[in-house]
């Protein structure tokens, strides 16, 4: 008996130098006070953040059942200087939301009402799904991101400015049901519509809209007084401000539909508190209940793999976005982003530790604060890793071009090396390294895993690194023969070509002083923000049968394009330089929260043009066509024609934003 004492006591020593510092309970678990989780909050935030980039943030800690942190730091307005009041001020949480939707449905499978295996079409109500494939698409498929749709997204044309209005999720989910592309569980891609639809299904089992179901079933007992998933011009009042990265306040809109199961929801720290508690205690909190302790072991365990020992996704739960920075923790997370608010909610199942942040900007300080809060509370050492050295002739199948699912314009190049080592080039302009560690399975510098998945024949087909969705190994076209390795815009055709984005004639060629049209470029422009096209009242009297019609009409609807005196788009008609900044400008603004930017400019652009032309200068989308004078201004030759080759600069800045 003295000896086990004695090894005991020997295992806590070992606890407690690997947590400075803190102290560690008879189970081995690291007990976090008030005081060390306040200092390191008070710290971070001081740090990092700023009035003109960053200006708030709700931070919450749990551990078991008690809140140790509840804290707003900065402001939830700069202007008014409005303090966040982290029990009232509301914060858009965006795909966090997807862990309240798998927990409702994991109450209606505790209830018998739904199956995770059956075919999804049994709850529809009607409508059915285009799926060449033997296997169904199940709630399992869309809760893991595997269901195999195309990719979906939120759409500048989703956009609406009444916060009163109430767009049904029935109706937009019937215009937009999407086709099932790959074969159900075969690999992941993040599918915000697939979600959706799981939310939907919830909504038809229960017989109440998706909405009053989860404030009734989860939000109500759990005491989540605050949380919607519906924006109200009542309830906007209390939400923060979001920023752009230029400070500025971003303008409140919504997206259809106007509840949207894998991202609409709003919360305030004190409710999200309540929820991290509940998800570290069985499903409960105090004296209510929301789910059973198997339901909530069940959303927090893998049930997708790349490879044995690289997880993809459980029930709403992803792993960590920074996993070497899990310091031999098991964690699982889900972040999300939404209109300039940045979100991340992580436990630490085993250590009982709940952790929810909000920023009130787009930034990268959410895996910032990950890591840090890591390294200080969970310390450790490097794990030592064998790796392998398999010569380059066995490495050699893993070799192609790869495409992301979901970022179809994401595009990279994996080479083998030998050593068991191989190169991966073309993501975010990076050349990567990575050196085997087992079957298939490779890491990078960090410690970040990069996993082959193969085909039925023992064929690599996909690759999974960093984030949720899988790469796919594609066949790039031949180059165009008339566009020189020499051209100064031979760097933006031939990425965008080997995307699949730009077309060419039947005999090869690219023509690149050819000039573009009307209808090409807003072609371009819809395809590569993956805007829907929609068909309504026709916007122009001249598109009716051309080949851009769908595009044209949906630019119309998204402001981009208005009919000239006789109603007409002109599609054919060459776009000059101004229009063709004007219309990039537009489109970009909104999505990257651009604010104008200034250049100094040659004589020669119309005033409706000139912020666009100044802030397409400013950023350097141009090619040599446009001279700088020896006054220091740029001669953007703004009424000249657009040609095709100009274009490409245009269309490779969508697909490769700068910074």
């Amino acid at each position: 008996m003295q000896r086990i004492i004695l090894l005991t006591m020997s295992a806590l020593l070992v606890l407690v130098s690997a947590f400075p510092g803190g102290k560690v309970s008879a189970e081995g678990k690291r007990q976090l006070t008030v005081e060390e989780v306040k200092q390191f909050a008070e710290d971070f935030f001081k740090r990092n953040l700023n009035d003109k980039s960053v200006p708030g943030a709700i931070f919450t800690v749990v551990q078991g059942d008690k809140v140790l942190l509840n804290q707003g730091y900065g402001y939830a307005d700069v202007e008014s200087k409005k303090r966040i009041d982290p029990q009232a001020t509301l914060f858009r949480v965006a795909s966090i939301a997807k862990v309240v939707t798998a927990a409702a449905s994991m109450q209606l499978v505790e209830q018998g009402k739904l199956k995770l295996d059956q075919n999804i079409e049994d709850y529809l109500g009607g409508p059915k799904l285009q799926n060449p494939f033997s296997k169904p698409v199940t709630s399992a498929n869309l809760l893991t991101h595997t269901a195999g749709f195309t990719a979906r997204d939120a759409q500048e044309t989703d956009n609406y400015k009444d916060l009163d209005a109430y767009l049904p999720l029935e109706d937009f989910l019937k215009q937009m049901l999407r086709p099932v592309k790959r074969e159900p569980g075969e690999a992941v891609m993040y599918d915000n519509f697939g979600w959706m639809l799981q939310g939907y299904i919830v909504q038809q089992i229960a017989k109440t809209p998706f909405e009053d179901y989860v404030n009734k079933a989860i939000f109500t007992p759990l005491g989540m007084n605050h949380s919607t998933f519906r924006l109200t011009s009542k309830l906007a009042q209390q939400l923060a401000t979001a920023y752009d990265g230029a400070g500025n306040p971003m303008p409140l809109h919504e997206v259809a539909p106007t509840v949207q199961p894998q991202g609409s929801m709003l919360s305030t720290g004190e409710d999200m508190a309540k929820f991290l508690i509940s998800q570290l205690n069985g499903g409960a909190v105090g004296n209510n209940r929301i789910l059973k302790e198997s339901s909530v072991k069940e959303m927090q365990t893998f049930h997708h793999y790349a490879a044995p020992g690289v997880p993809d996704t459980a029930y709403g739960y992803e792993p960590s976005n920074v996993p070497w920075k899990d310091n031999g923790q098991k964690v699982v997370g889900k972040d999300g982003d939404y209109q300039g608010f940045t979100s991340y909610m992580w436990l630490i199942p085993e250590q009982s530790i709940g952790v929810f942040v909000s920023f009130t900007a787009s930034t990268q300080l959410r895996e910032q604060l990950y890591s840090e809060f890591m390294d200080h509370f969970f310390p450790a050492k490097p794990a030592q890793v064998q790796f392998l050295n398999t010569p380059v002739q066995d490495l050699q199948a893993v070799e192609g071009s790869y495409r992301k699912l979901r970022t179809f314009n994401a595009v990279v190049q994996i080479k083998a090396v030998g050593n068991g080592e191989i190169a991966l080039s073309g993501l975010n302009g990076k050349a990567l390294k990575f050196r085997q560690t087992g079957p298939q399975v490779f890491k990078d510098e960090n410690g970040a895993t990069l996993a082959f998945v193969n085909d039925s024949a023992g064929t690599p087909k996909y690759f999974k690194y960093l984030g949720v969705d899988y790469f796919e190994k594609i066949k790039l076209p031949t180059p165009f023969t008339d566009v020189s390795s020499k051209s100064p815009y031979a760097k933006f055709i031939d990425p965008l070509y080997s995307f699949g984005f730009l077309n060419g004639r039947s005999d090869g060629k690219f023509s690149p002083e050819g000039n573009t049209t009307r209808a090409e470029f807003v072609h371009f422009l819809i395809t590569l923000f993956g805007l829907t096209p929609r068909s309504s009242e026709p916007a122009f009297k001249d598109t009716a049968g051309h080949w851009a019609e769908a595009d044209l009409q949906t630019a119309a609807e998204g402001g981009l394009l208005t009919p000239d005196s006789k109603g007409n788009a002109n599609p054919d008609q060459a776009i000059t330089r101004q229009e063709a900044a004007y219309l990039f400008y537009q489109v970009v603004r909104g999505m990257w929260g651009i604010s104008p930017q200034d250049a100094k400019l040659a004589p020669g652009t119309d005033s409706w043009a000139l912020e666009s032309v100044k802030t397409v200068v400013a950023l350097g989308l141009y090619g040599p066509e446009a001279k700088k004078n020896e006054d220091g201004s740029v001669d953007y030759r703004s009424k000249q024609p657009l040609k095709r080759q100009e274009a490409a600069v245009f269309f490779y800045t969508l697909v490769n934003p700068p910074s």
